[in-house]
């Protein structure tokens, strides 16, 4: 894990990615009920927000990726499992209180809201030419769950030829294994840090 950082807040983003109701709050259609992994995701939560404070602070682009669907919309992907579970539930329904942000994970006022239909953030969004507007080629990633949205993004990320940063505490997954598995794989395509070290760098 990375203990120091450079960033250039002009040329970064934050994308704090799939923190929804049903995802991450208790009592969602698909949040876990396990209490150690609900432990973990609220601390998740709280280190995101935190990263997201600092970034407004110095400037740095914030940008708010979530997973949705209309009701009886097919999966954009039907080979993939996740989506065929989507499609057969009442999760992350567009509009619902399901699919809005969890409340300590909101947007500011003016922060872009991209929605996706599949894993990646970039996946079928306009995502890749706001970045290109705004000159940026740093993305920094959190959110849930680290073995989906955030790995996939990573690597997405990492094969368009931006420069790739997943704050660790500012992510996790249902399952510590999955969490720490992404982790060592994201380590090769790009830099794992934490929400210390990237307020540091952005207060340097």
């Amino acid at each position: 894990m990375s203990d120091q950082l450079a960033i250039d807040p002009a040329r970064s983003a934050l994308l704090v990615m799939d923190l929804q109701n049903d995802l991450v709050s208790r009592g969602g259609v698909m949040t876990t009920t396990d209490e150690e992994a609900l432990t973990r995701i609220d601390a998740a939560i709280a280190a995101a927000k935190a990263a997201a404070q600092a970034a407004r602070a110095a400037g740095m682009a914030v940008i708010h990726v979530a997973v949705g669907r209309n009701v009886g919309e097919p999966p954009v992907n039907p080979h993939l499992p996740i989506l065929q579970f989507l499609a057969k539930t009442d999760a992350l329904v567009i509009g619902s209180k399901g699919f809005a942000f969890h409340p300590d994970a909101q947007p500011a006022d003016g922060e872009p809201v991209i929605v996706k239909r599949s894993v990646s953030a970039f996946a079928g969004t306009e995502l890749a030419p706001l970045l290109q507007g705004r000159g940026i080629d740093t993305l920094v990633l959190c959110g849930f769950a680290t073995h989906m949205v955030v790995i996939g993004t990573a690597r997405d990320a990492a094969d368009r030829g931006y420069r790739v940063i997943v704050l660790a505490d500012c992510a996790t997954s249902g399952g510590l294994d999955r969490h720490e598995a992404a982790l060592a794989n994201i380590a090769m395509i790009g830099s794992v840090s934490d929400g210390q070290a990237f307020a540091g760098a952005l207060a340097a």
